[in-house]
Formats: C-alpha cells, sequence, structure tokens
C-alpha cells in the first residue's frame, strides 16, 4: 500500500504502513500552536483537532480525543505488554497507541506519530457580503451549531453579550451577576436569508418560553434574547414573534427578550465549533440537556 502514497517521506510510509516509530521530539508539529486540523499524511482524513492536542511531555504528538470516527484500535503485544494501537480508518495507516494517563476528562492520551500526520490550518471565513446578527439562546455550543446549519449563514461565533462590564469570561458570566448571556453572533447573507427568516429559525431552535435558562442550564446567563442593532431590526423581530406566537396557537407568555444591541465578548477558543472539536463530549451534552426532546415538543419539527 505504501507504493499508493508516493508523496510521503520515507520515514512516514514506514510508520504508516510498517508500524514503525519515530524518534521522540523530532517532529515539528510538537511547537505547532495554530487552530487547525490534524489529518492522516497518507489520505487526508480528519483525526483530531488543535483543541484536541496537548503537551504530554513525552516527545510525540499527543491528543485527549480523535474526531468520530475516524480511527480504529487492535491490540498489539509486540513488546510483549498488551497495548492499543490505533489506526486511520480511511486508510489503515498506523498512528501510535493510546494509553489511559490523559490529563483531561477522556483520561487518554492518543500517542501519534507526527510523520503520520498532515496539519491543516483553519481558514478565516470570506465574509464579504455579509452583514451580523446577535442572539442569545442558552447554550451557545448548541445555538452555534444549530444557525450554523441554515442556507445563507456564513459564520458563527460564540461569546457573550449584554452585560455592562467592559469584557467577558465564561468564568465571570457563569455567576450570572455580570447580566452577560451566553451569544451567538450570526455573519449572513441577506440575499440568501432575510433577517426575518434568522430571527424565525432562531425561536424555533430555543424553548422561548423558559425565563430561567434553557433545559438543565439554568441562570440569567442562559436566557435567550433577541439583540437588535436598529428600529428596524426591532420591529422585525418583534413582528416575527407575534407571527411565531399567533400561527403556533402559543398560550404562554414568550420570555425571550428583545434588547438593543450593546456588545458582544468572543468567547474563549475552545467553545468555538465545540461541536466539531470535541464531538463526544457535545453530543453527551445536548443529549443529557433535554434540549432536543424539549424542542420537538414545543415546535413539533
Amino acid at each position: 500500500m505504501a507504493d499508493d502514497f508516493d508523496h510521503l517521506s520515507p520515514l512516514a510510509k514506514n510508520v504508516l504502513f510498517n508500524e514503525g516509530t519515530e524518534r521522540p521530539f523530532t517532529s515539528e508539529l510538537l511547537d505547532e500552536k495554530r487552530a487547525g486540523t490534524y489529518a492522516c499524511a497518507a489520505c487526508g482524513n480528519p483525526l483530531f483537532h488543535s483543541s484536541q492536542k496537548f503537551d504530554s511531555g513525552t516527545g510525540w504528538p499527543s491528543f485527549d480525543d480523535p474526531i468520530d470516527g475516524t480511527i480504529e484500535t487492535k491490540g498489539d503485544y509486540k513488546l510483549g505488554v498488551p497495548r492499543t494501537e490505533y489506526h486511520c480508518a480511511d486508510c489503515g495507516g498506523h498512528l501510535g497507541h493510546i494509553f489511559e494517563d490523559g490529563p483531561t476528562d477522556t483520561g487518554q492520551r492518543y500517542c501519534n506519530n507526527g510523520a503520520a500526520l498532515k496539519f491543516i490550518p483553519d481558514k478565516e471565513p470570506n465574509l464579504k457580503g455579509t452583514v451580523t446578527a446577535y442572539f442569545a439562546g442558552g447554550c451557545f455550543w448548541c445555538i452555534e451549531t444549530d444557525i450554523e446549519l441554515l442556507d445563507g449563514v456564513r459564520d458563527v461565533t460564540s461569546g457573550y453579550s449584554g452585560g455592562s462590564a467592559e469584557s467577558a469570561n465564561y468564568d465571570a458570566i457563569t455567576t450570572g451577576k455580570t447580566k452577560h448571556r451566553e451569544a451567538i453572533k450570526v455573519a449572513y447573507n441577506p440575499n440568501l436569508i432575510s433577517y426575518q427568516e434568522l430571527v424565525t429559525q432562531f425561536m424555533k431552535h430555543i424553548d422561548p418560553f423558559d425565563a430561567g435558562g434553557q433545559q438543565y442550564d439554568r441562570g440569567y446567563q442562559y436566557t435567550t434574547a433577541i439583540y437588535t442593532q436598529n428600529e428596524e431590526e426591532a420591529k422585525i423581530a418583534q413582528d416575527t414573534l407575534d407571527v411565531i406566537a399567533k400561527t403556533h396557537n402559543l398560550k404562554r407568555e414568550i420570555a425571550t427578550v428583545i434588547e438593543p444591541y450593546k456588545n458582544f465578548y468572543k468567547a474563549e477558543e475552545h467553545h468555538q465549533d465545540y461541536s466539531t472539536k470535541s464531538p463526544t463530549n457535545y453530543k453527551r451534552y445536548r443529549k443529557g440537556s433535554g434540549r432536543d426532546a424539549a424542542l420537538k415538543k414545543i415546535w413539533g419539527e
């Protein structure tokens, strides 16, 4: 199989297809600090996101969790002790071994040969021709993921909005005392999706009756809001809420507030695109929160 990958160095071929091991502290990827994806050097299968990487001090690039479905494992007894080998699920190329001494909540360390990886840095989205909108929809991991799937939406950023402080961070806003909410900044193409359509879709991805948060996330920081930047947006937002209430015969009072946009502070990098960076944890959280079940009960979709 190695003959099919002429772009690989001799070291990479030996690691990937002969289960070789590179010398420790020789990989340039040890010092790679940019945001991006670590892919299989042979076939390009995306294996890990940079948010899953940590410095293990072992001399090999180390990660705490792979992207779902990208690797496979098998037992390895070459050294006389049982180990778990893992390899690319697409091409079968050997990557490294899994150890149960990781520092994060996964408890695992994916010890990877750097020669078996290709780093692909994240690209800044092309936001030319877009305008922005701001919403607070409870957990920003979830609402960011939902809104990103809409046609016409070009980029969604997680952050904090509404408080009076000149800065915001996760630890501060989780107290609920700063009066910031977890929020999203949406860059969208108004020729493909209107502000009215965006507001409608936002509402269908939240519980608009919950005045105390969203599902099991409780507190002011998880309450819902539409932050409008001008009178036109405020009117569209109010008209949309009125139409939703009438169309769906909603008998309860809508708790989602419409407030003038004040500020937006980008959240910490590990919160951005969380569903793709930490898919296992995200799926576990989303299911455990009861969010999807609650929305289906409200909207029937």
